[in-house]
């Protein structure tokens, strides 16, 4: 659909309590950020706190991650290595006031994280991963393979919201050029909240995902046009938006 770009429609599925920002950007370029949480986030509780004196590498897997498991990190360890999967997490920490050593240089997502150099030699180092509950087992079980001593801090459950389903497609046709979707989870959440008959509406609108896994997943949704951000952050996510309304001449 060819629009002037005060007509452009963003559907933001990110938590509620974290799509502020991102739709700011988006409405300061004259879009139209429409808000609809594919996932919801339970903070669980804890097994911290967590001491940094305990730790050689703490290893943040999402914003969220940072949100509910940062302030159960207690300690000052001058030579703790602090990694996170991706720019977004990234981010996250340095607004609480905390510098990510180990970032992904290319792909957002563990198998990026485990490219990393600093996460290469581990053999003997004790690494504390922060995470959802039930995350991917690919990056502790990586690095308990190379020789480290693997803990998991699980400070939060991802659970699929209710929501008015029926409204969203109603609007969808006329209203939303764009979806974003920066986790896998978040993309298959709103696929089934969808269901069949309104999945095509997923389909046939442009997609823009944040990692490898993510343009594969879509691709076997069923998406035909998927964008790849270069991280998750709202940096990365405006410039794809913005390269891809010029491609597409909007």
């Amino acid at each position: 659909m060819t629009a002037g770009h005060a007509d452009i429609g963003v559907l933001v599925t990110r938590p509620a309590g974290l799509a502020g920002p991102l739709c700011r950007r988006i409405e300061s370029l004259g879009w139209k950020a429409i808000r609809f949480p594919a996932v919801e986030i339970v903070p669980l509780d804890r097994a911290g706190p967590w001491l940094e004196a305990d730790y050689d590498f703490l290893v943040f897997i999402s914003r969220n991650a940072v949100i509910e498991g940062l302030p159960f990190i207690q300690g000052n360890n001058p030579n703790l290595q602090i990694a996170a999967v991706g720019k977004g997490t990234a981010e996250e920490l340095e607004q609480r006031g905390r510098k990510a050593h180990v970032i992904p240089s290319s792909r957002w997502d563990s198998e990026g994280l485990l490219a990393h150099p600093e996460l290469n030699a581990v053999a003997g180092k004790r690494v504390l991963i922060l995470r959802g509950e039930g995350g991917r087992a690919l990056l502790g079980d990586e690095l308990a393979g190379r020789g480290a001593k693997v803990e998991y801090g699980e400070v939060y459950r991802r659970v699929r919201p209710v929501a008015d389903t029926a409204s969203l497609t109603k609007v969808w046709p006329e209203q939303i050029q764009l979806v974003i979707a920066t986790s896998n989870e978040i993309l298959g959440n709103l696929a089934a909240m969808l269901g069949v008959a309104a999945l095509p509406l997923l389909q046939t609108t442009p997609l823009l995902v944040v990692s490898e896994r993510g343009r594969a997943y879509a691709h076997s949704l069923g998406c035909e046009q998927v964008i790849l951000a270069r991280g998750a952050g709202e940096e990365a996510l405006v410039s794809a938006m913005l390269q891809w309304s010029e491609s597409a001449n909007l």
